[in-house]
């Protein structure tokens, strides 16, 4: 995995020495250095000129016309490469531009949802087009039941999609009739912090079923940063999160009977939309799982960057030149980590943290919003890792009971669940975990590294710790 590159300085850099020897050849002068300037000043203006061009990838250009009908989609092959912000499609976010497809016949959602219940799922917002996709499974499967992450398992197993509108969508949805919100548990988190553990142990609970990362919610939350919460948009957004957590409880409501608490856990920076959500779920839990941040950032460094050119970079102490200059990951990271780009921390403040300042601008990001959230009463409960590591079922019982629901804990299964790795087999696997225990040691970090994270998350006017403990976290006391 690695952030992708901006190809003209690069280009340059290659370039350059390539034309000053054809330059000297041609003219019989090796002393001419002339060329090679001007081909690199060319190269990182043109760059510089494009990192100064706002770019949008989650919401529409306006270029495009919106959907007027829903279609099937026939699935001719899979996207590979770069997807903006990783080259690993195991863990990018979930996109149309996932599939190389053509469009079929035209399809009724209403009919489809009568005909396939148990064989189409939401995926992702395709908003150029104004469109909702969805995929279709193989029969009697269930990508909620299958791998770490419900995002990355469609994306394996999709045998068709499906375009639905924006207004179909919504229509149809709101016909399924009336709705118990309450029914429904949020569990927002910093990432690296135990979250997808604790969606499978909550799975594995009586009456309760968890899906591990639905990117439709992530959609929402990449436009609502993107259009920096435009009214109009943002009243669109909250009316889509309204559609698709009514679609959530009717379609696996519908699957599961016996089973009518659903959990959603979310990617990290869903955090950013606690706000947004708690108006379009009225009545529904929200809780935040949160973890110290220097483990998050070194399980951040050990599962994504640490090894192929990471690993030489840091050897030659580069990776400030690559992250900032060479990688195109700044031109979008406010999108998803809005501290990065607006809230009172200039480049000059974190540039010297290198690779790791994506990792700890996110969980200082994702914290001040849980803050701010708790607040506010958008999200109700906090609780964190290292508890949950220690008191296991007992702790998520006491969250749920706190939350008003009143689960039923299978001791072998959850033994079970807390035995094992969440994330085996994925790209996101931490590589700090042998048989099951959390190592000690630092898999990522250097002292260096630990250093100038502590500090600067000492500068934040509110998480000036890197420890902190957010207010009314729930324990169980011993």
């Amino acid at each position: 995995m690695h952030y992708p590159t901006l190809l003209l300085p690069i280009a340059g850099g290659i370039c350059a020495p390539l034309i000053w020897i054809i330059s000297c050849y041609i003219r019989g002068n090796w002393n001419n250095l002339s060329m090679v300037l001007v081909a690199w000043l060319f190269c990182m203006y043109v760059a510089w000129r494009d990192n100064m061009t706002p770019k949008k990838l989650f919401i529409s250009s306006g270029k495009t016309p919106p959907a007027e009908h829903a279609y099937e989609l026939i699935i001719k092959g899979r996207g590979v490469g770069d997807n903006f912000f990783t080259s690993d499609r195991e863990l990018a976010f979930a996109d149309l531009e996932d599939f190389k497809y053509v469009r079929g016949q035209r399809v009724s959602f209403e009919e489809l949802l009568r005909t396939k219940p148990f064989l189409i799922e939401p995926y992702c917002l395709d908003d150029e087009r104004k469109q909702v996709i969805f995929i279709e499974t193989p029969l009697a499967f269930d990508s909620a039941m299958v791998g770490p992450f419900y995002f990355s398992t469609q994306r394996q197993i999709a045998k068709k999609l499906y375009s639905v509108p924006y207004e179909e969508f919504n229509r149809v949805c709101d016909s399924l009739g009336e709705m118990d919100f309450s029914r429904l548990i949020l569990l927002y988190n910093t990432s690296r912090c135990g979250s997808t553990l604790v969606s499978k142990a909550m799975d594995s609970m009586a009456g309760v079923q968890s899906i591990s990362e639905p990117d439709m919610f992530t959609s929402m939350t990449h436009m609502s940063l993107e259009c920096k919460e435009d009214p109009e948009r943002m009243k669109e957004i909250s009316r889509l999160a309204t559609s698709t957590a009514r679609l959530y409880l009717f379609m696996r409501t519908k699957r599961y009977p016996d089973r009518p608490i659903l959990a959603l856990k979310f990617r990290f920076q869903v955090t950013q939309i606690a706000h947004v959500l708690h108006e379009a779920l009225p009545g529904a839990k929200s809780m935040f799982l949160y973890r110290n941040a220097v483990d998050v950032v070194d399980s951040m460094g050990a599962s994504f960057i640490n090894g192929g050119i990471y690993r030489v970079l840091r050897w030659l102490k580069t990776d400030f030149f690559y992250i900032f200059l060479f990688s195109a990951l700044t031109l979008h990271i406010y999108k998803v980590i809005p501290i990065y780009g607006y809230k009172g921390f200039p480049f000059k403040s974190f540039h010297h943290l290198g690779a790791i300042s994506p990792f700890v601008l996110g969980w200082l990001s994702v914290m001040e919003k849980a803050f701010e959230s708790m607040q506010k009463g958008h999200i109700q409960q906090a609780f964190r890792y290292e508890d949950v590591c220690e008191q296991k079922g007992a702790l998520l019982a006491k969250l749920l009971e706190e939350a008003g629901f009143k689960p039923k804990i299978n001791a072998r299964e959850m033994e079970k669940v807390f035995k094992e790795d969440s994330q085996a087999g994925s790209g996101a696997s931490s590589s700090r975990r042998k048989n099951g225990e959390l190592s000690p040691s630092y898999s990522y970090l250097r002292k260096g590294d630990l250093d100038n994270t502590v500090s600067f998350i000492a500068t934040h006017p509110i998480i000036n710790h890197w420890d902190f403990i957010l207010p009314g976290t729930l324990t169980v006391k011993c």
